[in-house]
């Protein structure tokens, strides 16, 4: 909704962040409380120059490795000093 878009536009514009601090924070979903990782990628639509969302390293047990989870910019609810917290229902956790 336009509401939900205004308000993830206030979030990415009431602060300068690079990549590099979102890395060494760590994501937590306010469903359950569990952490799912730290950022290890961030995709950018080229075509409006804008960040869609994010993305945390799947579960890693030795030899099986879980496909990375995509958190897409407006589940973000709010990127704090330490952390970043987000809205997943139905996220996979670690």
């Amino acid at each position: 909704s336009f509401r939900h878009l205004l308000r993830t536009a206030r979030i990415l514009w009431s602060m300068d962040i690079t990549f590099a601090e979102l890395r060494t924070k760590s994501v937590i979903n306010t469903q359950d409380g569990k952490c799912l990782g730290k950022p290890c990628d961030l995709v950018i639509a080229l075509k409006d120059a804008c960040v869609i969302g994010l993305v945390v390293p799947g579960e890693r047990k030795f030899w099986k490795t879980a496909e990375d989870v995509f958190i897409p910019w407006e589940k973000i609810v709010k990127i704090g000093d330490d952390v970043i917290l987000v809205s997943m229902p139905d996220a996979i956790c670690s």
